[in-house]
């Protein structure tokens, strides 16, 4: 009965992985599939590696204690009411199914999935995600998304297959930046996957052509600065010579354009060189004033998880702040954490950043080399924007966070290995 359960359980995650894969970056509302689909086998594998003695990994012991803070924040909230509490903390499902998820994918990974299995999904987000890309570009250039079949969902910006340029933009960063990281590691990366086939460095081009050209086009300025400062790190391993020279140019394009936005007093026709004193910055930072100031009112619990951007133009009135006309949340992941679920929870998910890099760091294969530049586009692009607050955004990151996570658990680990042709078997490759 065992053998069944476990055997059914594994398809479930495998079919989670393929919905992900078809769907992260083409309907957010079939991504939730994967979520469904991993649900019980996350529950039931965690459930019994736990038994079996292994631990969690510093990182999820920060998800797990946060989770738990803003649950409280969000119960003792005064002006919530019942219904939307619930509402509100089912929203945490984002932080915790990836952290059961750790186990079903290493279950399903060392006892059903092959590399068969492996390349078919990679092939599948390869193509869907060129899809996505080039749909949207065609959406920006004719005004018609012929995916979506509708009209382009911005006319002035590129937004791939989803409603908002911005959520496409931060979306389409991280695909950036992991991909031009595959290129730069293909030797690696072709014999950790056994990717011998051109077809599958055709579709890399592919999909990494079209996606910065849909970074670009859908001018997210958070977005591009982010690829700018984590470009540098992918050539850490490879070169430190190429590393510091990308770092010393990448300083001076920013520090360039920092100094041409602050003494600008025009708003051009290039949207990355918006001007300092335009409203779509002066917004952004009324946004960081009312949030500290909520947390001052509340430092110990918050306000109740995303529960600022219902309260911050109260706060901006009760302050006379800048732009009390402008609801929204803080533009920003931690002093989104802060005032929404207070110290303790903000110490948690800096904690949860922290321990994840020393994981990705740790590790000595391709996917350590990869992660690591994409980490660091996660915490500066998330400085400006409330990227782990976005349903589309948090399927793709909370994704890599789960599969960053093999081999991080402490303990007995068990598992009924068939042989070395499935994913979780394979050997380590040296860097090249």
């Amino acid at each position: 009965m065992n053998v069944k359960v476990n055997n059914t359980l594994n398809w479930m995650t495998l079919l989670s992985l393929a919905a992900l894969a078809m769907f992260v970056f083409t309907s957010n509302a079939l991504s939730a599939l994967s979520h469904l689909l991993i649900f019980f086998p996350g529950i039931y594998f965690t459930t019994q590696w736990l038994k079996s003695g292994v631990r969690l990994s510093k990182s999820s012991w920060c998800l797990l204690g946060f989770i738990i803070v803003a649950v409280i924040a969000t119960f003792f909230a005064p002006d919530i009411d019942v219904g939307r509490k619930f509402k509100l903390i089912s929203k945490l499902k984002y932080f915790l199914i990836p952290v059961m998820a750790i186990f079903a994918y290493d279950s399903a990974l060392k006892n059903l999935i092959t590399k068969k299995h492996i390349k078919i999904m990679l092939g599948m987000f390869l193509v869907t995600v060129s899809l996505a890309n080039i749909s949207g570009l065609i959406g920006l250039f004719t005004g018609f998304n012929p995916l979506r079949f509708k009209a382009a969902a911005d006319a002035h910006r590129a937004a791939g297959m989803y409603g908002m340029a911005m959520t496409y933009g931060y979306g389409i960063e991280f695909v950036c930046i992991l991909l031009v990281g595959v290129l730069l590691y293909w030797k690696r990366v072709q014999a950790f996957f056994e990717l011998n086939h051109k077809f599958y460095l055709l579709l890399t081009l592919i999909a990494t052509i079209t996606s910065i050209a849909g970074l670009y086009y859908s001018f997210t300025r958070g977005a591009m600065l982010a690829f700018i400062i984590s470009t540098p790190f992918l050539f850490y391993q490879k070169s430190k010579k190429i590393f510091f020279s990308l770092i010393i140019l990448g300083a001076v394009i920013i520090t360039s354009a920092i100094i041409y936005v602050a003494n600008s007093k025009v708003w051009g026709t290039n949207r990355f060189l918006i001007p300092m004193s335009s409203q779509t910055n002066t917004i952004r930072l009324s946004q960081y004033h009312a949030a500290w100031k909520g947390f001052l009112e509340r430092p110990i619990l918050g306000l109740g998880y995303r529960n600022f951007e219902s309260n911050s133009v109260k706060i901006k009135k009760r302050y006379n702040l800048a732009h009390q006309e402008f609801g929204g949340h803080t533009h920003c992941n931690l002093l989104e954490m802060l005032v929404d679920t207070g110290i303790f929870g903000f110490i948690l998910m800096v904690g949860f950043h922290l321990f994840w890099f020393f994981e990705i760091i740790g590790r000595k294969d391709v996917l350590g080399a990869i992660l690591a530049p994409f980490w660091i586009s996660f915490v500066v692009s998330g400085l400006v924007q409330n990227t782990i607050m976005d349903s589309e955004n948090m399927f793709f990151i909370m994704f890599l966070y789960s599969i960053s996570q093999k081999g991080n658990q402490k303990g007995n680990q068990k598992g009924n290995q068939k042989g070395n042709r499935h994913f979780y078997d394979t050997r380590r490759v040296k860097p090249t």
